[in-house]
């Protein structure tokens, strides 16, 4: 009689087990049901905002490339009207008026073709040409540019080209110089004492140009250094406001570099000096 009583109690147990088990498992069930369509549901609803973000920055930059078009061809008409005065009798002091005149519209002209080129850039329309371009004559040309700035700024600009370096490359001559003058731009702006370096060398192994702007300036802090390639980002709130600019150069480089197919680094100590780097695989 105890054995069968035990019996019975061990099934009542088991049984209780089974519908307390059976009673978790549909409750698990429900909840992991509920958790996927939640889950599936954030998704969807996270995919939509996606969507809905990506047409709105196309829209937006569909709207800064059109608008800075737009601006820039009565730009050209005023820098022209300028640059006509300027050309006729002035005295001192409306030679100065025109002058400030033309300073201003060089100015603006820049910021527009930067925001015009990150524009095309992010939507994609940036079109690259394959050209020949000679490597010393694209050089001196921009040291050309650059030097009267720099000694006016009391910085030396020193150019070297190896031996090595071909005479001519096939590439895309007006990006390359769009990238080099961007870094003699912050080179000269940056640096108020020393020399800016200009060094040019080839790898034939991989047939790569590598163009390096060295500076003696104002440097890079660490934690800014990583952050200086960011669209709109600048190392200090204030540079806009002393030095002028958009923050968007190195950005544009840095994209177009990559673009053809090569790379844009930055190395600095801080109250040393930057050297910017890019290196290009081209066709000698």
């Amino acid at each position: 009689v105890s054995a069968a009583v035990n019996g019975s109690w061990v099934e009542v147990l088991v049984a209780v087990g089974c519908v307390l088990y059976l009673t978790h498992m549909v409750a698990a069930v429900r909840q992991t049901s509920a958790t996927t369509r939640a889950l599936r549901e954030a998704g969807e609803e996270a995919r939509r905002e996606r969507g809905a973000a990506q047409v709105a920055n196309a829209a937006k930059s569909d709207f800064l490339a059109v608008i800075s078009h737009e601006i820039r061809t009565p730009m050209n008409a005023v820098l022209s009207a300028a640059n006509l005065l300027r050309r006729t009798r002035l005295d001192a002091r409306q030679r100065e008026h025109v002058d400030m005149l033309m300073d201003a519209g060089d100015v603006l002209m820049g910021l527009l073709n930067d925001v015009l080129d990150f524009s095309k850039i992010e939507a994609g329309k940036m079109q690259l040409e394959r050209a020949e371009m000679s490597v010393r004559d694209r050089i001196a040309a921009l040291s050309r540019m650059w030097a009267p700035k720099a000694l006016s700024a009391g910085v030396r600009l020193k150019v070297e080209v190896a031996d090595e370096v071909p005479e001519a490359v096939l590439t895309d001559p007006l990006r390359v110089q769009q990238i080099l003058f961007n870094l003699l731009s912050n080179a000269v702006k940056f640096t108020r004492d020393g020399e800016i370096r200009v060094r040019v060398d080839w790898v034939a192994a991989s047939s790569t140009l590598v163009m390096a702007v060295q500076d003696t300036g104002c440097g890079i802090p660490e934690d800014r250094l990583a952050g200086v390639f960011n669209s709109f980002e600048q190392v200090e709130a204030g540079t806009t406001r002393r030095f002028g600019g958009t923050g968007l150069g190195l950005a544009i480089s840095r994209r177009l570099a990559e673009l053809m197919g090569g790379t844009l680094t930055a190395r600095s100590v801080e109250g040393e000096g930057s050297t910017f780097t890019l290196a290009l695989p081209v066709e000698a």
